[in-house]
């Protein structure tokens, strides 16, 4: 007769045992999940075209990124035909592509870095970058992402005819780069004015982990034309402090960020006195 308890708590175990392991079924169902969207969105976003025997293609490191980041694209050429082709450098840049942001409507939203470029724009004039039969140039590129599709264009000059020596000129254009954009804290450009000209970079929304990168143009007194850093990104200081090339311009604009973070604006006008 006293059997009969343990027959009861034997059952009440069996249930709460299976309770447990449905429990940790679950946890393990929703961990694979979660593991699976963070390497989703981690993974890296690659796209490619071809024509002529010439492939383009970009690459982003991840698929997520907070809107107006500063983000570094990878861009690729390979020559698959059996003649050399003729890369034909951007005139300001001097890169052998140009990475395009695109927005909602179909307008590219980057470039240019400035909503209003400078009055006089410097630029050099095209170059040529020859590329050998199964040989690929690789580069990089940074962009605002002020949309969330991106795609790399090209032009190349190619030989059609092998026993001819004229040559056609294509352009590539690699599909999009899809990203999703999030919304994150903006960092801010503070200027100073005394008792020089300058800038601190505050807010960012995690700690720098490398160089603040900035482009910029201004005028400087008693000149007529315009300065700047160029539109390449090239320019890097180890700090947040950002300076123009002279003490006192008559005017500066400025946008500075670090790479996978948001991008700031600065804009200044000397009083007039």
């Amino acid at each position: 007769m006293r059997a009969q308890p343990a027959a009861r708590v034997s059952g009440r175990a069996t249930r709460m045992g299976a309770s447990v392991a449905l429990a940790l079924l679950l946890i393990s169902v929703t961990t694979g999940v979660s593991a699976s969207k963070a390497m989703k969105v981690s993974s890296p976003v690659v796209v490619r075209s071809t024509s002529h025997s010439v492939q383009l293609s970009i690459r982003l490191n991840r698929v997520m990124y907070p809107r107006s980041s500063l983000v570094d694209v990878s861009a690729r050429i390979d020559n698959h035909g059996s003649l050399p082709i003729v890369d034909e450098l951007s005139s300001c840049s001097g890169l052998p592509g140009e990475a395009q942001v695109v927005g909602p409507r179909g307008q590219n939203v980057y470039p240019p870095v400035f909503k209003s470029e400078p009055p006089e724009t410097a630029c050099t004039g095209p170059g040529y970058l020859p590329i050998q039969p199964g040989s690929s140039y690789s580069w990089h590129q940074f962009v605002i992402l002020r949309g969330g599709r991106v795609r790399e264009e090209a032009t190349v000059k190619v030989r059609v005819d092998p026993s001819s020596s004229s040559v056609q000129e294509v352009g590539l254009s690699t599909p999009f780069a899809r990203v999703q954009l999030t919304v994150s804290q903006k960092p801010r450009l503070v200027i100073h004015t005394s008792p020089v000209v300058y800038a601190i970079l505050r807010g960012l929304a995690t700690p720098a982990t490398g160089s603040v990168r900035y482009v910029d143009w201004y005028r400087c007194p008693n000149e007529s034309g315009w300065r700047g850093t160029g539109a390449t990104w090239e320019t890097a200081v180890a700090g947040p402090r950002l300076e123009p090339g002279c003490p006192q311009p008559s005017e500066w604009h400025v946008i500075a960020g670090v790479p996978g973070q948001p991008v700031a604006h600065g804009d200044y006008t000397r009083p007039v006195t």
